[in-house]
């Protein structure tokens, strides 16, 4: 609490007992067949296990004397966005090497679309989400100006990362 206000350290601690809380049930949840009707499901799994909401905060210090008031609005689509673009640019390794147990693969089945076709989907709501997030932190710009560091920083490191096997997509 010396770096963070309460509502943030709150908020990130919440969001590291949610990801403890569901890895621990992870072996449970990959045994179990999905069920098509519950659709919120593998947003719910995604989510819990991101911490996209505690990395969303970790940039707010208090020494950044950024009004929570500037970008609580935005906190939502941040988490998304944070999530999301992990699954979304894991997508290629995940189809080379089979893997079907991920968050576009469960969406694909519940929603009873390809896993192509969640992906190009996806790629469409993280630009509206992207764009969502630049427009409410444009009120503040230090909000934006951290979000964009931060962001930019989170595509390049995987971008940088072999294991994403991004580099043979000629990017």
């Amino acid at each position: 609490y010396d770096h963070y206000d309460v509502f943030v350290m709150n908020t990130i601690l919440t969001a590291t007992f949610d990801f403890v809380n569901l890895s621990c049930m992870e072996p449970t949840v990959e045994s179990l067949p999905l069920i098509r009707e519950a659709g919120s499901f593998p947003w719910y799994l995604c989510d819990q296990t991101g911490v996209g909401k505690a990395f969303t905060l970790f940039m707010f210090t208090k020494s950044s004397k950024i009004a929570i008031t500037d970008y609580i609005q935005a906190i939502p689509n941040m988490n998304y966005w944070i999530c999301c673009v992990n699954d979304f640019l894991s997508f290629h390794k995940e189809e080379l090497a089979g893997e079907t147990g991920n968050y576009m693969h469960n969406c694909a089945y519940v929603e009873g679309i390809t896993g192509v076709q969640v992906h190009a989907d996806m790629g469409r709501e993280l630009l509206e989400k992207w764009a969502s997030i630049h427009t409410i932190l444009a009120k503040s710009p230090h909000a934006l100006e951290l979000w964009q560091i931060w962001e930019c920083g989170y595509i390049g490191w995987h971008l940088a990362q072999d294991r994403y096997k991004l580099k043979d997509l000629d990017l």
